[in-house]
């Protein structure tokens, strides 16, 4: 029931064929005619161009072309602003008369200032962490080896939606149990002169509700980060398991029952490491959304007082704490996850895990930190290139064989690429947690072994004419495997 006019007068346009009703029913007629077409394109053709990448990328040469293309990418990005902005400059410095103030022309030219010193600081850097740059390469090439051996690995984000689903069937009732809670009352109610005896429904105490529901929302919270928990700890036992096996044997050895056998040691040995694990970081979710609510209340109150003065300062505080708890929350997912890993690879419970992580981090600062720089372009080009090439495609099919049945071609071709994205996105979460796996893998059979044992020739190689550590402080930590 929509009883706002301005709601209802949108509600009535949606049968106007010019308006924006009409064009969102166009659209999902759009859709409708080429379902098929848009979830395969979006789904299947992006996971196929998914794969298609990883499988370039093994080839050692075009891992190196996709990292330095990255880099080179950064520093042509600062170069062209640095080059507008000197034109902007000559532009409004030869407008007679003059249409910007000198204040802005300076900023202007301080602005081109500082992106050549951050250009030059960038190219200082890149020369410094060469040798991390070049084996967080070889460490994107190992990847794309694990995931195709391993190809299964992907589907893990829609085993997670699964499981989140599970859940939340029973958490949708339980939810409107507690909303209900009550229970009947006789009350006498007269009706045409008459007093007769009746059953009213009485709902609980709210307050004792609002404390249920609460607890119901901790609960969704701690469950949700325990199967994510659970996933990175069966990806990374999965990668662990391919690493700290003999090359020559990997593919005799390794295949998707490896993962399956993951899935069964994490069940098995890491539950409570999971479930742990997502409690902590559950917690400080909860707090931010305690810190959210109680803000909310107190701005309304502040809001009935007209107390604007009061309104402003719970809001800036409120920004300030959400920003304190938002770092938290990032720091404690990064902890977590390289401790799981740690689990994966040593068997270890969280805390031991975590511990173990910190300080494997501390002692390569500057492998970890090239890496994760690497990383994050090289996922990026991997999600673009999924995104751009699916919706060229899709267009071109549509355009060339299915235009005369559509009545627009660009918001199927823009839905297709939301989905492509998403589908990129599913791959390179996988890949995010392999990489990082393979990365303290290396680490540890560095430490262990004094050389990579089970790293590529031309990894070990890399250690061993750069050095093989960042300190030499490091300790031997025992078999790995």
């Amino acid at each position: 029931m929509f009883d706002d006019s301005d709601v209802r007068q949108l509600y009535d346009n949606m049968d106007t064929p010019g308006g924006a009703g009409g064009y969102f029913q166009s659209f999902m007629a759009d859709v409708l005619e080429v379902k098929g077409l848009i979830f395969g394109f979006g789904f299947g053709f992006a996971l196929f161009l998914s794969f298609l990448f990883s499988h370039f990328l093994r080839n050692r040469w075009m891992a190196y072309f996709t990292v330095f293309f990255c880099i080179a990418c950064v520093f042509a990005s600062m170069i062209a602003l640095v080059g507008l902005a000197q034109d902007t400059k000559t532009e409004w410095m030869s407008q007679h008369p003059r249409e910007r103030s000198d204040t802005a022309i300076m900023a202007l030219n301080a602005f081109s200032i500082i992106m050549v010193i951050i250009a030059g600081l960038f190219v200082c850097v890149v020369f410094a962490c060469r040798t991390s740059i070049l084996i967080a390469t070889e460490c994107l090439s190992l990847t794309s080896m694990c995931i195709e051996e391993m190809w299964m690995l992907v589907f893990t984000p829609i085993v997670q939606i699964i499981g989140m689903v599970l859940f939340f069937i029973p958490f949708v009732f339980y939810i409107f149990y507690i909303a209900a809670e009550g229970q009947f009352e006789t009350v006498d109610v007269t009706y045409n002169g008459a007093t007769v005896s009746a059953k009213k429904w009485v709902f609980a105490d709210p307050d004792k509700v609002g404390e249920l529901l609460w607890f119901m929302f901790f609960c969704l919270l701690w469950t949700g980060n325990f199967i994510v928990s659970i996933g990175s700890i069966m990806i990374a036992i999965s990668t662990a398991t391919w690493y700290f096996t003999e090359p020559e044997k990997r593919k005799a050895d390794i295949s998707n029952a490896t993962m399956f056998s993951a899935y069964y040691n994490t069940f098995r040995y890491h539950a409570g490491t999971a479930a742990f694990g997502g409690l902590v970081v559950a917690f400080v979710q909860f707090v931010r959304a305690v810190v959210m609510y109680v803000s909310k209340q107190l701005q309304s109150q502040a809001s009935k007082t007209g107390d604007n003065c009061a309104k402003t300062t719970i809001q800036y505080i409120t920004c300030c704490l959400q920003c304190c708890l938002a770092c938290a929350e990032s720091c404690l997912k990064f902890i977590s996850k390289n401790a799981y890993i740690q689990t994966a690879i040593r068997g270890s419970s969280f805390c031991f895990g975590c511990k173990q992580a910190f300080f494997t981090i501390a002692r390569n600062i500057t492998r970890v930190g090239a890496f994760n720089i690497i990383q994050g372009y090289a996922l990026l080009i991997i999600k673009m290139f999924v995104c751009f090439v699916t919706g060229g495609s899709f267009y071109y099919i549509i355009n060339n064989y299915r235009a005369d049945v559509l009545s627009d071609l660009v918001a199927p071709t823009v839905f297709v690429m939301i989905i492509a994205w998403l589908t990129a996105s599913m791959f390179t979460d996988v890949y995010d947690t392999s990489m990082d796996t393979i990365l303290m893998c290396f680490i540890t059979d560095e430490e262990s072994n004094g050389s990579p044992k089970f790293a590529p020739k031309e990894m070990a190689d890399l250690v061993d004419k750069h050095g093989k550590m960042e300190v030499e402080m490091a300790k031997p930590v025992g078999n790995s495997a």
